[in-house]
């Protein structure tokens, strides 16, 4: 998710990596926001893990 666009004043290339993984793999389905993955989570479907890697990952404007 890139909620800030380069040009935006909260802009940052720097990303956080979140590990999702479906608790039941036959009940995966395509989640297209973060809040889809969050209410996921918060329902028991997904388990998210940050396992502290940052990466940079500008925008190619």
């Amino acid at each position: 998710m890139f909620p800030y666009p380069p040009g935006d004043a909260q802009y940052t290339p720097v990303r956080s990596i979140h590990l999702v993984t479906w608790v039941d793999p036959g009940q995966a389905r395509e989640l297209k926001s973060a809040t889809e993955v969050r209410k996921a989570e918060q329902n028991g479907d997904v388990t998210i893990e940050i396992p502290g890697v940052i990466v940079n990952m500008p925008f190619v404007t």
